[in-house]
């Protein structure tokens, strides 16, 4: 997900590595439960819950083995498509080309229900949205294929990558330096973790900023505290 992500923002140059490391993920993956799986069936002391697990996974790692090759084919349909929407410039900038983001008008949008803001003026700009819903469009229904809604944390990471690709307090640089763009992305894990505490302190005013309206919209209690760093020569 993570370097899918950082291709959309056109970070990523040499899409054939993409694809293998991709396929390779999945192939290692299914060597390493098979091996756990091995190391289980030669334990001599098993529990009812750990012989529960054995026959669950004698069923499921052989089914995934089974749709290793569709897994394959959709990798490279997937690869594809994100190298195409590279190909004149970075997918996000064709993303937000296509809504009409006005970057200037984005950043004036202040609190209170600054997401619902947001939602207004992309509607505003783009007709085809009139009939599509805020929750949809920024990703927070679970999907066809999902057995449970998504939880709290988990809308918060969908939000703030949305805030990131239409240009809301973008993060710097993400699309130049991989380092830049892991240090974002741990930007946003920290955003969602913090949804368990009491504050969240930081002095980055663009992350501060767009973790403000993701807690908003989903009434957060967490207080977002920003915080100056002096520093004496």
């Amino acid at each position: 997900m993570r370097n899918n992500l950082f291709a959309i923002f056109g970070g990523i140059k040499d899409f054939n590595k993409l694809k293998n490391e991709q396929i390779d993920n999945l192939n290692n993956l299914l060597v390493f439960l098979e091996s756990s799986l091995k190391f289980l069936e030669s334990c001599e002391d098993k529990d009812e819950y750990i012989l529960s697990q054995i026959e669950k996974y004698k069923v499921e790692i052989p089914q995934l083995r089974m749709q290793q090759k569709e897994y394959e084919s959709f990798v490279q349909l997937s690869v594809q498509r994100l190298e195409d929407a590279n190909r004149e410039q970075a997918a996000h900038k064709n993303f937000r080309d296509s809504l009409k983001v006005d970057l200037n008008h984005l950043r004036k949008i202040n609190f209170p229900n600054v997401l619902v803001q947001i939602w207004k003026m992309l509607q505003q700009n783009n007709a085809e949205l009139a009939n599509c819903e805020l929750e949809s469009f920024f990703q927070l229904e679970k999907g066809f294929n999902s057995e449970s809604e998504f939880y709290i944390f988990q809308k918060v990471n969908q939000i703030y990558t949305m805030l990131n690709l239409i240009g809301y307090h973008q993060d710097e640089g993400i699309h130049k330096k991989e380092k830049r763009f892991i240090a974002s992305f741990s930007d946003m894990s920290h955003a969602s973790y913090a949804c368990f505490c009491e504050y969240l302190f930081t002095r980055d005013k663009n992350f501060s900023t767009k973790v403000r309206v993701a807690y908003e919209y989903l009434n957060v209690a967490t207080q977002v505290v920003n915080i100056e760093v002096n520093y004496t020569p």
